[in-house]
């Protein structure tokens, strides 16, 4: 079986607005963009022109770096986004469902869903018109229908192939190859979150130790992946999101993401402090959290959840973070920006 999507905006969602049939896939899609703020913050982490003149290449390599790992995290993230909102409502999630969420120029095959596969092919833009999309991404219970996707200890396996996102602004690219595993370490689907059986608090690990990038330069390199995403909520509806890093690569615990770049230089990240981004405060605005990066033996903090002073606020929503690193001639600058 088949399900066909059109453009438009997802069926039972009105701009602003979130209905219970397609609550997930409409906050999925704003929860991405919080890793995206993760990531581009790095383009920051940069010398200042005026107090460290050497090494004039180096400005340009750290916000190729920014923006290489800020693109692959949003492509992955819009995949696992789409992952959680098809199976939270097929059979496969474990629950009685009616309807498939509205994928807007996508087909989702369920014709092997015995199996305990779905896959889901692109053919055009996003919902939102921003980004284009090609090739396909499947979707494999470990061990269905003894296990299914609500149960503790689950494993999903994503698989890519030629997955192509294409910023139209742009017309820049990046196609994933590859897979991910995610565990649901707690049980639970997300859009039912803490309606009982579910738990108000769902935990999914994140995996992935093959991905294959090709570039639009044509450049290919390899990266790892090891996440951890905790989801709090009730009534079905999340209310705050935590994304951490989840092993321990050259000594930099917490690790999220590591390996080589465009230009063959290794590098990787840390979230030394959990990044949190609520409901209340907006999905896109992370309220705390604190990631390092690594890259060509240097080292820059983004530290989130600040003022306009780079302080804690005492009460409110944050609405700026700082970035603070280490100038080639050994003087410590500091960058704030908003959100």
């Amino acid at each position: 079986m088949q399900f066909h999507f059109k453009p438009g905006h997802p069926p039972g969602v009105k701009p602003g607005k979130y209905q219970n049939l397609n609550i997930m896939k409409a906050i999925f899609k704003t929860v991405s963009l919080a890793v995206i703020a993760a990531g581009l913050t790095f383009t920051s982490c940069k010398k200042d022109k005026k107090t460290d003149p050497q090494d004039p290449d180096e400005t340009a390599s750290f916000s190729q770096q920014s923006r290489d790992e800020s693109t692959t995290n949003t492509t992955a993230d819009m995949s696992m986004d789409d992952a959680e909102a098809v199976l939270g409502n097929t059979s496969l999630s474990g629950l009685k469902t009616t309807s498939i969420p509205g994928l807007c120029n996508a087909t989702v095959d369920t014709s092997q869903k015995a199996s305990g596969i779905v896959t889901i092919t692109y053919n055009g833009n996003s919902c939102d018109g921003l980004r284009s999309r090609t090739g396909t991404i499947t979707l494999q219970i470990a061990n269905y229908p003894t296990m299914h996707w609500k149960d503790a200890g689950a494993v999903l396996t994503i698989t890519y192939n030629n997955f192509k996102v294409t910023q139209n602004s742009s017309g820049k690219s990046t196609t994933l190859n590859g897979t991910h595993t995610l565990t649901n370490v707690t049980g639970g689907i997300v859009a039912h979150i803490g309606i009982s059986p579910n738990p108000s608090t769902i935990v999914r690990k994140i995996r992935s130790n093959n991905m294959t990038l090709t570039f639009d330069d044509g450049t290919q390199r390899s990266w790892s992946v090891a996440r951890k995403r905790t989801w709090t909520g009730t009534s079905g509806t999340p209310t705050s999101l935590t994304i951490d890093g989840d092993t321990t690569i050259n000594g930099h615990s917490n690790t999220v993401v590591w390996g080589t770049n465009r230009a063959g230089n290794s590098f990787s990240a840390s979230i030394n402090n959990g990044i949190v981004v609520t409901s209340a405060c907006g999905w896109y605005a992370p309220v705390s959290g604190l990631k390092t990066h690594y890259f060509n033996s240097r080292v820059c903090t983004v530290q989130f959840g600040l003022d306009s002073n780079g302080n804690t606020p005492a009460s409110g929503c944050p609405g700026y973070y700082k970035v603070s690193w280490t100038g080639l001639n050994g003087n410590t600058h500091t960058y704030i920006g908003s959100y």
